[in-house]
């Protein structure tokens, strides 16, 4: 699952590509109209996030 390896990826300490599995999942979700798609768009709204710092580990 994409949101999965972005998760991965953050703790690899790499937030670039994270945040692109992050959107791929997010897209997909939202197409499919899943209600999982709430975990990825809260990750990518996280400030942390759109400053590029360092996120809460994920739930």
């Amino acid at each position: 699952m994409l949101d999965n390896l972005g998760d991965s990826l953050r703790a690899a300490g790499d937030l670039d590509a994270a945040r692109r599995a992050w959107r791929e999942a997010l897209v997909i979700f939202d197409e499919l109209r899943h209600p999982d798609a709430d975990r990825p768009r809260a990750k990518l709204a996280a400030p942390a996030a759109a400053r590029g710092g360092a996120l809460p580990a994920p739930r």
